[in-house]
């Protein structure tokens, strides 16, 4: 991408202030929340919020020009990288889910390490996990926890005209909405309440383990994540080959 020439000033090696040419004041245009004002330089122009007039050297003006140039090469750069890079991702993770116990590959002469590492997820459906429990206590293994989620609404007033703040409303709820003044049909609105099963997953697989239940299709789902780190062998100067294969 060719750089942008710039014209030379033609006094004054000293950088100056640069603001806006009163001729520019109306070429400003509109692009979504922001302006835009043209610069001295063919092509450039100056994102700002409207009614803004920043005051950059011309120093500054191209500083600012270049360092945004690069950093749009080095972004494209960086997303062409990851797009080929998709691939082999794909295809590491792949080979190590189908051998198991494969972590990844050491390389010694290139001073690399590629390490897959694993994570498994379980998702439990209480409802189902409540079927299977049968005449277990379902409190001995899912445990319900009560979650309420408070919102106040912009300019929302007690009974007795006051605003509610969040102060008020943690001192009251501390005191268990007494004294808040709020109608009950208000409180509703506010506060909305649920409940999150949380499951003992060591005190489950210990009972399935033992055949004391067995779990219904769907009850328990689990996921396997993999992630490709990359690091150095040896914490050394010396970078990562770009060595072909032959």
């Amino acid at each position: 991408m060719p750089g942008p020439e710039f014209p030379q000033p033609s006094h004054s090696p000293e950088p100056k202030p640069v603001g806006e040419k009163e001729e520019n004041r109306e070429k400003r245009e509109k692009r979504g929340s922001f302006e835009l004002i043209p610069t001295d330089i063919p092509g450039y122009f100056l994102q700002v919020e409207p009614g803004v007039t920043p005051s950059l050297t011309r120093r500054d003006l191209k500083r600012l020009i270049s360092l945004a140039r690069q950093f749009v090469r080095l972004d494209l750069q960086i997303d062409t990288l990851k797009g080929k890079q998709e691939g082999p991702d794909k295809d590491i993770k792949l080979m190590a889910g189908n051998n198991p116990g494969l972590r990844g590959v050491v390389s010694k002469e290139e001073n690399f390490v590629v390490t897959v590492s694993t994570r498994r997820t379980k998702k439990y459906n209480s409802d189902l996990l409540r079927q299977s429990l049968g005449e277990v206590p379902a409190s001995t293994i899912v445990h319900d926890y009560l979650e309420a989620t408070i919102s106040i609404p912009p300019g929302f007033q007690t009974a007795e005209g006051s605003p509610l703040t969040q102060e008020s409303l943690k001192t009251a709820l501390t005191n268990a909405l007494i004294g808040l003044s709020l109608k009950k049909e208000d409180v509703e609105k506010l506060i909305t309440y649920e409940t999150e099963p949380r499951v003992d997953g060591e005190a489950l697989e210990k009972m399935v383990e033992e055949g004391k239940l067995t779990l219904v299709p769907g009850a328990v789902t689990i996921s396997t994540t993999m992630e490709i780190k990359i690091s150095e062998f040896k914490k050394t100067p010396q970078k990562i080959s770009s060595k072909k294969e032959s």
